[in-house]
């Protein structure tokens, strides 16, 4: 991990961001030291990883991320090669001694290894909860074949909650991180809340929300996006901003924003949101035209409409609606407007038309 202060371009060292550099490395060890007894470490390090430790805790591994400090243990030093690469995750409420400037920003997030307890005051009433997340595999037999089956189980204070987060929540019990979240949607509310990520039913990640009060559980909402993730954000004022997969014309994200409103994380609604094509090749950034298509002046089918050709040159998507219209941008910056009938369709004078009929470098996910 390489490390950069954004206002200066200097590469920072654990000297820059502690006041007290070994000190805070002792409490990061001990922590360390704690999530290795965890049960997802345990089969995989060596039987006296414990003397390595300090071998983990080099200058240049580790990073600062949004949901806490990550220290890097590469192969053969805690485990073997085969066991690859541990990255551990400590909350920042555990790393002491960090200075101000390098403070996180935003809602307050606590990791906790799947299969691992928790202890929190999820609700405000003085008593903490005691909870855990784990996903556990079990086997089943189809004819001669056995398979291993991933299912997951949430625990709180010792109770199988899991048949009620399943109803809420289309978990795929096929996490993809080792961890769940307890987080601070909004410090101005009492509550605090369950995050559990998950491969989607499409195999798109997703975040499940969820609190716990007076022995019930509810459902908060959900975000197309796993903690952590570069376009996810918690304010901790009760907004989120996280990335959505939306197949318009093309496989491309969009940036949602969420609200927590009445208890639920609503989405905020906007009349356009830009769509973020910087993760396609240059190449697939524009669009030539492979026969005629119609567009419209207006964000309307009744306003005025003009053909566009293959003479007209490459075209861009700047925006869309991700209901039923497209931002088209031609060469000379004008902005046209594609009426879009179901995923991946277009009415073209109307006939809906597959879009791969009509542009070409489409990037589309199968």
């Amino acid at each position: 991990g390489i490390n950069y202060d954004r206002n200066t371009g200097k590469i920072l060292t654990l000297d820059d961001i502690f006041e007290n550099k070994e000190e805070a490395l002792d409490i990061i060890k001990t922590y360390i030291l704690k999530q290795c007894e965890y049960p997802y470490y345990q089969e995989r390090l060596f039987e006296d990883y414990e003397q390595y430790i300090d071998d983990v805790l080099a200058e240049e591994y580790w990073y600062l991320g949004t949901e806490g400090f990550h220290v890097i243990s590469n192969e053969y030093v805690l485990g073997t090669y085969a066991a690859g690469v541990f990255e551990f995750l400590i909350p920042y409420s555990e790393v002491k001694g960090l200075k101000e400037v390098y403070q996180p920003e935003g809602a307050y997030i606590y990791p906790m290894v799947q299969g691992a307890d928790v202890e929190m005051d999820l609700d405000s009433d003085g008593v903490k909860e005691n909870i855990c997340f784990s996903i556990k595999t079990t086997q089943t037999q189809v004819g001669d074949q056995i398979f291993d089956v991933p299912e997951c189980v949430l625990t709180i204070n010792d109770q199988d909650r899991t048949e009620e987060f399943m109803e809420v929540a289309d978990y795929y019990q096929e996490s993809i991180s080792e961890y769940y979240y307890l987080v601070d949607l909004d410090k101005n509310d009492q509550y605090k809340e369950i995050a559990i990520c998950d491969y989607g039913s499409n195999d798109n990640s997703v975040t499940y929300f969820i609190r716990y009060s007076q022995g019930e559980l509810k459902y908060v909402g959900t975000i197309e996006e796993i903690i952590g993730g570069e376009t996810c954000s918690l304010s901790g004022n009760g907004s989120v901003k996280a990335k959505v997969r939306s197949d318009m014309v093309e496989t491309v994200n969009i940036q949602y924003s969420y609200i927590l409103q009445n208890n639920e994380l609503k989405v905020q609604e906007q009349e356009w949101y830009p769509i973020d094509v910087s993760y396609h090749p240059e190449e697939y950034q524009n669009h030539s035209i492979l026969k005629e298509v119609t567009v419209y002046t207006q964000k309307d089918t009744a306003s005025e409409a003009k053909i566009l050709t293959p003479s007209d040159g490459t075209v861009r998507f700047p925006a869309t609606d991700n209901k039923e219209w497209v931002q088209v941008q031609t060469q000379d910056g004008t902005i046209y407007y594609l009426h879009v009938t179901g995923p991946l369709e277009i009415d073209n004078a109307g006939i809906p038309t597959s879009v791969s009929e009509i542009f070409d470098n489409l990037l589309i996910a199968g």
